[in-house]
């Protein structure tokens, strides 16, 4: 009851524009609801996987993560956690701090990882 009262009095004060916001927010809560379901079903269906019990010991990570860590790549947005579950420890670290940005870079044999606070942010490749 009071979130119609609240829908109707704002309706009245700001016309429609209140109306827009409710139904934004409902759509908000279907794609976050959408997105849950979508990752317990990932998780039911990889609960024996590699991937699958690396997303169970660490709940926060996405399955996007898990997988790409299962499969030995790294992707951006990674934490220096997964990278290094992925690829190993790697060869080489530099930092650079430069403008209140700490930029940390990764050396392995063919590519080089760029961190900005602790997030992978970048990936250059030798050829």
């Amino acid at each position: 009851m009071e979130r119609n009262v609240a829908l109707f009095v704002g309706t009245i004060i700001v016309a429609l524009g209140c109306v827009t916001i409710y139904q934004v927010s409902e759509s908000q809560d279907r794609e976050a609801a959408d997105r849950g379901a979508q990752a317990r079903a990932w998780h039911a269906r990889n609960k024996t996987t590699k991937a699958g019990l690396l997303c169970e010991t660490h709940a926060g990570w996405t399955p996007e993560a898990c997988d790409a860590i299962a499969g030995a790549k790294v992707q951006m947005g990674m934490t220096k956690e997964q990278v290094k579950l992925a690829w190993g420890k790697p060869r080489g670290m530099n930092e650079t701090v430069a403008a209140g940005v700490d930029r940390e870079q990764w050396v392995y044999p063919s590519d080089y990882l760029y961190f900005d606070h602790g997030v992978l942010t970048s990936i250059q490749t030798s050829r």
